[in-house]
């Protein structure tokens, strides 16, 4: 997948300089970097920062926490809530530091800042791909649930132990050649964390190549099949008799349509900007869709903020575990449930214990009070 690093830092340094430079005297300076600017632009990275970090650290505690019941769907969604951590810890705070210290910014040196510059390409990039297998398994899954619903299943939350690493091992395989192209380079005394395939391979052809590879196995062929999966879906929900079991069916299909949709509306920019950058415009973007490009690079690390905000909502389990969660919170914190009722009774045995005071009986369950009556 294309985020910033794929559209402007793969850039040779020299082909980006010279691209930096007629944009800058052709163009102008159409990225408006003036103090309400980069105000704006902070807030909502961080923003999207807060809320990755919490929403999809919440799905998987809630996954962790209800792992028997829950179903493969379940699983697969917190699986991608762990791939876009990874947007949350490193690709965040790169955008971060660009939007205040300047484009191609990097301030970290040394060994240290070599591991993270390698770290922050691959980790960004498996992302998206992790994100993309899991939803392409997920519509196996309801393809084979709605489609033949009387076959066997074959995407169980027993087998999802093994597809899950199965994807991240994909994932890791496709961009484990970041390690080697990505590298720091210092000039004029900055340090840029750059990407190039010097000196064993060609750095303009190789790029290319690269990116062609990509976009076939992780847009155009996860697409085209979901596509194929969610129109026969769609089919058979709407040509089906009207029962309890079908109404099931379409509500999960509707949340996962959902996340879906969202997903692709935050990702198909950047690839639409990656091909024309590469193969259309030939490295040169014209300055009307230079502005495109930033909005890209934005839409596609709003997804991480955007996939648990939905699953939250949308998913019966996640919105009640949220809840659950967030009732443990305020009991710990504050000794009260969400409504103010009394929750924390030292060391009693809360469970179906009762206290009787003169005329009155409280009857306690779960650390709650949950009924009250006069004798």
């Amino acid at each position: 997948m294309f985020d910033q690093e794929q559209a402007f830092f793969y850039l040779p340094k020299e082909y980006s300089t010279q691209t930096t430079m007629a944009n800058t005297t052709v163009c102008g300076n159409l990225e408006d970097q003036s103090f309400p600017i980069k105000l704006v632009k902070i807030l909502c990275y961080s923003l999207i920062l807060i809320t990755s970090l919490l929403g999809n650290t919440a799905i998987i505690a809630i996954t962790a926490r209800n792992s028997r019941t829950l179903t493969s769907i379940n699983y697969l969604i917190a699986n991608m809530a762990a791939s876009d951590l990874l947007v949350s810890i490193f690709a965040v705070p790169n955008q971060l530091c660009q939007v205040i210290f300047g484009e191609r910014a990097w301030l970290i040196d040394g060994i240290m800042g070599l591991i993270l510059c390698k770290l922050v390409f691959f980790c960004q990039d498996i992302s998206t791909a992790v994100s993309i297998q899991s939803l392409v398994v997920i519509s196996m899954e309801r393809y084979r649930a709605i489609v033949y619903p009387f076959r066997p299943a074959v995407i169980t939350p027993k087998r999802c132990k093994f597809i899950i690493p199965l994807i991240w091992l994909a994932s890791v395989s496709l961009h484990g050649i970041y390690f080697y192209a990505a590298r720091l380079e210092s000039v004029n005394n900055r340090t840029t964390c750059d990407f190039r395939w010097d000196p064993q391979f060609d750095n303009r052809q190789t790029m290319e190549r690269f990116v062609a590879v990509v976009l076939v196995l992780n847009v155009f062929l996860p697409f085209c099949f979901t596509i194929f999966t969610y129109s026969r879906i769609l089919w058979v929900l709407r040509n089906s008799e009207v029962s309890q079991h079908r109404a099931e069916n379409s509500r999960v299909f509707k949340n996962v349509c959902a996340i879906m949709i969202a997903f692709a509306c935050c990702v198909l920019p950047i690839d639409i900007f990656a091909i024309l950058f590469y193969f259309v415009w030939k490295w040169k973007p014209p300055c009307n869709m230079i502005q495109f490009g930033v909005f890209s690079r934005f839409a596609l690390i709003s997804n991480s903020a955007i996939s648990p905000i939905i699953s939250l909502v949308r998913f019966d389990r996640y919105r009640q575990g949220l809840k659950d969660m967030l009732k443990t919170v305020s009991k710990h914190f504050w000794g009260k449930d969400g409504v103010g009722n009394i929750s924390n009774l030292d060391d009693l045995e809360l469970k179906k214990a009762s206290i009787h005071r003169g005329n009155e009986r409280i009857s306690v369950r779960d650390s709650g009070i949950t009924s009250f009556s006069s004798v």
